[in-house]
């Protein structure tokens, strides 16, 4: 079965109404994906709730333009019968979606040649949201790279090395020793909450200001 969308062939969903989630497997053979984004491509369908932003959200803004709301798939089950995801769209982030796509079009993601590295700060705090291993995950899908470790992302090759921190630390004039030396190396540093922005807009711009 087809979208009615070109040749793309829809084989997974995600965040799908737990009631309805046997039906429709049983019913077209798809199957359902339980949690985390690596497994997101082309061809998932990511249905979201009313002005969601979750991770899992910026993860199919990153991956596929099937973004629609919860009707789309009461449509297919009432027709059994895979219907174009084309009039089920979420309204409040098509012009997003189409960016991801010509992104995407041009051979390239949001986060394509960039390196992350994530810094724990010097109260120890981590992030309370996303999890390590979401936001690894998150810049991966993104076409990022992530370094996980200070020496990965001293050795990154990525033309940009972007430096995520807390909250706290971010406006301290002084930073460690080792994240003085990337920043003069003209890394960029940057909270959550810029990355978070950038890929609900599927721009830097934000950044780049």
């Amino acid at each position: 079965p087809t979208t009615g969308a070109g040749s793309c062939y829809l084989h997974c969903i995600h965040r799908a109404p737990v009631p309805l989630q046997e039906k429709w497997s049983i019913g077209f053979g798809l199957r359902v994906l339980s949690d985390g984004i690596k497994g997101y491509d082309e061809n998932t369908v990511l249905i979201a709730a009313p002005g969601c932003s979750s991770v899992k959200f910026m993860g199919g803004l990153s991956t596929t333009k099937h973004i629609v709301t919860e009707q789309w798939l009461q449509k297919c089950i009432a027709l059994n019968l895979l219907v174009s995801t084309s009039e089920y769209i979420v309204d409040y982030a098509v012009a997003t979606i189409q960016k991801g796509e010509r992104l995407r079009a041009s051979g390239k993601y949001l986060l394509s040649d960039m390196s992350v590295h994530r810094v724990i700060g010097t109260n120890g705090k981590k992030f309370n949201k996303p999890s390590y291993e979401e936001l690894r995950d998150l810049v991966e899908v993104s076409g990022g790279e992530w370094a996980s470790t200070q020496r990965k992302a001293g050795n990154s090759h990525a033309p940009k090395l972007l430096i995520l921190m807390d909250d706290n630390d971010f406006d301290k004039p002084r930073q460690t020793h080792y994240i003085q030396a990337l920043l003069e190396k003209g890394a960029t540093k940057l909270r959550w909450c810029d990355l978070r922005d950038c890929l609900l807009a599927q721009s830097l711009e934000l950044l780049l200001k």
